[in-house]
């Protein structure tokens, strides 16, 4: 047996390299390594296990919305040849990873991120997710900062939020090492450094050789799994074009990153999470203000602490 465990980031890292250089379309861990086995599996006795939760993809997106790029015709081409290899399909409806809350707001995520997903005549049905789970723990905060830049050369605003969070899980009412929590950031190319140093600087203070609180991009724990995480995430331009609608007629339509991420990040926590959203711009992203609206509205499972710029 050969099990494949988070199939869908296979997609997302062959789906970025190849917009960023076609020679990755050769180089397809579907079509090099899972679709031989899988051709011969009545002869070689070899039964494949695929695991992946379909929403748990950061540019899936790009490629269902937007897949004009003929190497992502490719992927998709691949993925879909793989598909038609599948004897049976389970589907699992209740998330039992993370409380009630987390379960719940996952699920209002899920939504809006479908609901981009079916954005034009392009189709991929994705599993219905039931809300919630029968453990209860503290509600999910989000911090909305407007601003993250640094004053007068000094830390973001968003690195004394962290700092805060941090007092509070190290404090008397948690019982917490600091392997039991983990950091999770994501950024653009241009702000991701900081981040990490800014990030980095904060956690110093609690870090010990023996005991450190883990530092680790959202892209890189989509199996990873923490009792608490706090989220640093800024909001991000992932792509814009025109799609064509189910009544034929054309859309321009750009999103951000906040929503793919946020799903990814608030997945990895079991019982306590909050997320750190900066330089978020209302009225950029129509998929994110949406689900923002959403969540404020949803009190019964989170907190949403707006943080206005100086």
């Amino acid at each position: 047996h050969v099990f494949v465990d988070d199939y869908r980031l296979f997609l997302d890292v062959t789906r970025i390299n190849a917009i960023r250089d076609s020679s990755w379309i050769e180089r397809d861990v579907i079509y090099e390594a899972i679709l031989p086995v899988v051709k011969k599996s009545t002869t070689n006795n070899t039964s494949i296990w695929i695991l992946c939760d379909v929403a748990q993809s950061y540019s899936g997106v790009i490629a269902t919305v937007f897949g004009s790029n003929q190497g992502l015709q490719k992927i998709s081409a691949h993925h879909a040849e793989l598909r038609r290899y599948f004897v049976e399909v389970k589907l699992f409806t209740v998330n039992l990873r993370n409380t009630f809350e987390i379960s719940a707001i996952l699920s209002i995520i899920r939504f809006h991120y479908e609901t981009l997903y079916l954005t034009g005549n392009k189709k991929e049905a994705w599993p219905q997710q039931k809300e919630g789970h029968f453990l209860r723990g503290p509600k999910p905060i989000i911090y909305l900062l407007t601003d993250g830049k640094c004053p007068d050369g000094k830390c973001p605003a968003w690195a004394d939020t962290l700092n805060s969070e941090l007092e509070k899980l190290k404090g008397p009412s948690f019982c917490l090492k600091n392997t039991d929590i983990a950091v999770v950031f994501s950024a653009d190319i241009d702000r991701m450094q900081h981040t990490v140093f800014t990030a980095a600087s904060v956690l110093e203070r609690w870090n010990t050789p023996d005991d450190r609180i883990k530092i680790v991009a959202t892209v890189l724990c989509m199996s990873a799994e923490w009792p608490a995480v706090i989220y640093v995430c800024r909001s991000f331009f992932m792509g814009y074009g025109t799609v064509t609608k189910p009544d034929n007629s054309m859309e321009m339509i750009e999103f951000s990153s906040t929503i793919p991420s946020l799903y990814i990040a608030l997945s990895r926590a079991r019982v306590y999470c909050s997320v750190i959203l900066f330089d978020y711009i209302p009225n950029t992203c129509q998929y994110t203000d949406r689900l923002l609206q959403e969540l404020k509205q949803r009190n019964d499972v989170c907190r949403i602490v707006e943080v206005k710029g100086e």
